[in-house]
Formats: C-alpha cells, sequence, structure tokens
C-alpha cells in the first residue's frame, strides 16, 4: 500500500509538473518545484495513514500520526533535494543563453534560509524522536510481562534507526546543496578569469534572489560597464590620433628662424591648440598661432578643432590679426555663447622679409620676447576677450615692432607655469622665466627641451592636471641673406 500510495503522488507530480512549475519563470521554479513535491508527498503519507486506520483498523492515534509525520519529514527533505536540482538544472542552461544578467528584484539571504532549514529538520528530528519514545515506553508500561532487555534493545533500535534516516537525509541535502555551490562558484569565477583576459562578452546567470544572485548581478554590471568603457578608450586613442594628426608636423624655415614646439595633454585628447600657417600673398606673411580652450579633453578637443579650421580657412582670405580672430569669434560665438565654453588665442603675424611682429591677444597670457644679447624679457600682450565669449566681439591688433636676428619669442599655455609638484606647489611664471633667461642662448628645440625636462624633474611622478603647450621662435638673418625660399618646411621638435 505504501508503494500504491507513493505510486499515486508520482503520477499527480507528473502531471501538475508543466502547469505548476515549469510554466512559472526560471526564478519561481525551484520554490514552486518544492512546493509541488513537498504537497504530493505528504499527500502520500496521509493517504498511507488513512488506508491503516480505514482499512487495517490501527488507530491514527497510534500509528498514523508517525506515518504522517514520517511522510512530512522526508517530504521535507526530498522536496529540499528536488529543489536543489531544479535550480542547478536551471543554471547550467542559463549560463549559455545569456539570460538573467540583472540583480533579482527580491532578496532572500542565504543565512535566513539555513537557519530555517536547520531550524525545521530540528523540529522534525525532535517530534518523530519523542514520538517514538513515548510509544515505546508506552508500550514497555502496558507490556509488563516483556522482558527489560529486549525492551531496551528495540527503543535502542528505533531511536537509531530514526537517527540514521535523518542522517542520511542531511548528509544527502548537505552534498545536494555543495554542487549548487560548486556550480555558483565555478560560474562566477570562470567569468571573472575570462574578464581578466579581456574577454568582455559573458555573462554570470544571476537566476537565484540570495547573495550569490547579487553578486552575479554586480559582476555583469561591471562587466557592461567595462565593456562601455573599453569602447570609450578606443573611441579616445581614436581621437588622440585624429587630434595629433591636426598638429603641425614640419614649420616654415623663415629665413633660417629657429622654430620648436611640444604640446603634451592631461588626457587622451586636448585643448591647447599650436599652428603656423604661411600665406601665400605678396607680403609673404606667417601666422603662428597659439591657443586654449577651457577645461579639457573631448569637449575641448572639439572646439579646438573647430577653431583651427575657421582660422586656416579665414587666413587665406587675408587681412591683419585682428580682423582675423573678429571674424573666428564671430563664427565660434554662435555655438558656444552661454555655454560657458571659450578659447584664449594669441595670434601672431611675422614677416620675414621685413622683420616685422604684429600680434593679437584674445585672452591669452602675454608671450615672454627676449631681445638678442638682452637680460630682460619684455611681454606681448593685449586687453581682448577670449574667443566665444562675446558674439559681437571686435579684436584689435595689439601692437607690431621690429625685431632683429637672435631675438627670442616664446609663446606657452596656462598649464606650463600651472604644472604642480606632488607638495601642490606651482611651477610659476617666475620659475620659468629664469628658466628662459638661463637658457636664451640655446638653440630653439634645446630651449623646448630644456624647459619640458625642468618640468619633469619638478612634477615628478604628479600626474598632469592641464594641457600644456610651448612654442618658441628665434629670429634668423633676412631673406636677402640667407635663402630665397622663406617658406621651406622642416620637422618641428
Amino acid at each position: 500500500m505504501l508503494a500504491v500510495s507513493f505510486g499515486v503522488a508520482f503520477v499527480l507530480r507528473r502531471a501538475l509538473l508543466r502547469s505548476v512549475v515549469l510554466s512559472a519563470r526560471p526564478r519561481q521554479q525551484p520554490l514552486r518545484q518544492f512546493m509541488l513535491d513537498f504537497f504530493c508527498l505528504v499527500l502520500a503519507g496521509l493517504g498511507f495513514g488513512l488506508y491503516g486506520q480505514v482499512v487495517l483498523g490501527f488507530p491514527f492515534s497510534a500509528s498514523g500520526s508517525k506515518v504522517l509525520l514520517g511522510a512530512v519529514s522526508l517530504a521535507f527533505f526530498a522536496a529540499l533535494d528536488l529543489r536543489l536540482e531544479r535550480e542547478r538544472r536551471l543554471l547550467k542552461e542559463l549560463a549559455h543563453d545569456g539570460s538573467f544578467r540583472e540583480l533579482p528584484r527580491s532578496f532572500s539571504p542565504l543565512t535566513q534560509r539555513f537557519a530555517l532549514v536547520a531550524l525545521l529538520a530540528l523540529l522534525l528530528f525532535t517530534g518523530i524522536l519523542l514520538l517514538v519514545m513515548t510509544k515505546d515506553i508506552q508500550w514497555i508500561v502496558q507490556s509488563s510481562g516483556v522482558d527489560r532487555s529486549h525492551a531496551v534493545r528495540s527503543v535502542v533500535l528505533d531511536i537509531s534507526l530514526v537517527m540514521g534516516v535523518f542522517v542520511l537525509l542531511l548528509v544527502n541535502l548537505i552534498f545536494s546543496f555543495s554542487r549548487n555551490l560548486r556550480l555558483l562558484f565555478e560560474n562566477q569565477t570562470r567569468t571573472l578569469e575570462r574578464v581578466s583576459q579581456g574577454d568582455l562578452d559573458v555573462w554570470v546567470p544571476a537566476m537565484t534572489r540570495d547573495e550569490f544572485g547579487y553578486i552575479a548581478g554586480r559582476t555583469n554590471q561591471m562587466i557592461d560597464a567595462l565593456r562601455d568603457r573599453m569602447r570609450l578608450v578606443q573611441g579616445m586613442q581614436v581621437a588622440s590620433e585624429i587630434q595629433s594628426s591636426l598638429q603641425p608636423h614640419s614649420s616654415p624655415a623663415l629665413c633660417g628662424c629657429q622654430l620648436a614646439a611640444e604640446s603634451r595633454f592631461s588626457d587622451e585628447t586636448g585643448g591647447d591648440y599650436y599652428d603656423f600657417l604661411p600665406l601665400p600673398d605678396e607680403d609673404r606673411r606667417v601666422l603662428f598661432a597659439l591657443g586654449d580652450v577651457s577645461g579639457h579633453g573631448v569637449g575641448a578637443a572639439l572646439l579646438m578643432a573647430s577653431v583651427r579650421s575657421l582660422l586656416r580657412m579665414r587666413a587665406f582670405a587675408g587681412g591683419t590679426p585682428g580682423e582675423l580672430c573678429t571674424d573666428v569669434n564671430a563664427m565660434i560665438a554662435r555655438d558656444t555663447f552661454g555655454s560657458g565654453r571659450f578659447m584664449t588665442l594669441f595670434l601672431m603675424e611675422y614677416m620675414p622679409e621685413t622683420k616685422v611682429l604684429s600680434w593679437v591677444s584674445a585672452g591669452h597670457d602675454p608671450a615672454f620676447y627676449i631681445p638678442a644679447g638682452s637680460r630682460t624679457i619684455e611681454y606681448l600682450g593685449g586687453h581682448n576677450l577670449p574667443l566665444g565669449v562675446q558674439r559681437d566681439g571686435k579684436y584689435e591688433t595689439a601692437d607690431s615692432r621690429t625685431v632683429q636676428e637672435g631675438d627670442l619669442i616664446v609663446l606657452a599655455t596656462d598649464g606650463v607655469w600651472e604644472a604642480r609638484s606632488s607638495e601642490g606647489t606651482m611651477f610659476g611664471k617666475k620659475r620659468l622665466e629664469t628658466l628662459l633667461m638661463n637658457n636664451a642662448h640655446k638653440k630653439a628645440n634645446e630651449i623646448v627641451q630644456a624647459v619640458i625636462e625642468a618640468l619633469n624633474t619638478f612634477t615628478g611622478s604628479f600626474p598632469r592636471e592641464d594641457d600644456m603647450t610651448l612654442v618658441v621662435l628665434r629670429i634668423g638673418p633676412s631673406c636677402s641673406e640667407h635663402s630665397p625660399e622663406p617658406y621651406r618646411t622642416e620637422e618641428t621638435a
């Protein structure tokens, strides 16, 4: 009859499995599996107990209660084992189809489940043990003629049988749960190992609602963030290559003038800009441009590229440096006005045949001018607003002067003198001026190298906070004394 009862329960379970368990969402299936199996097994035990009372005439209080409590205990352990098996199967299936990457909506701590299972197991074990001992004691009291040694052996045997069955059920449950834990750990460690090797097309199935589910969900979020970061890094590398190609790789020889420049960004891209523009007109002018966009990074690089394009396009139409800045500002301000973005610009025009310099400063720091053989520094500055601040801004050429062979002009952005040491101290303009004076007798590329080395020594390993650019021009002899080809180009330093 016991086999018949459990057979009927098995048939009922098969009939309800699809509608109750398999039709539910994967995260709900293990719990529904437990409820279905527990119900069917308890039903089988109850049926067996009723059969004993109705057909065989055993009073329910005498034997049926033990059968029912035993069936509940067996159902509890068996249903837990089958629930874990369902969870294990789902973990293997979902590990390959990309489902359940997100965090579970509800949280059920593993520690609470451990405590609940342990408490229920203890209660069931204690209940059955007390029931067995009570029945055995009643049997001994009611059977006064029974041999006491035989009675003791009977009680010990009953208790040992109950304890043995419970131990086997617990061991089986422990092994079943350990298999699930091993699978959860393997999924997590295997995914992290592949991520550490650069494979970001992986994930961990976050199916459980416990700590493992949350760890898996957070791991998937981390992988998604890393994937986005890698795309951003690759995009920044491309942007850096493009911006590097926008910098001049050669400069006009300018009848023996020495010209050197160096630009370094604090990020992959930056907002510093320098350019040399030989103009094809009768005066054979050359424009030197040095700019600094507010901030740094991609936004600054985009504005820098826009100003470069507009300035190059406008320069070939002719005009003074002030007129060029006025027109470029009108076009830039349409996009930047009110955004807080702007660009300082120092634009200098040089006529190599007459050695005349003229310049305009759009909010930029003055250039350093050291006459040949002098121990003093003069400043080539202006009082105009940065580009993009005022829509109808008018820019006037600040001044002009005739320079001599050997004179030194140095253009720089504020990232040079605002560079900080690890103690937070700025490099400062005074230190830069002293450095320029001490190296004023050297070639242009040597002066640039001396400044860069001094900055590297001063900052050490402290990261750059701003872009830095340096342009050095040493005036050469007149064209008639040196070369009939003032616009032959050479590589920049």
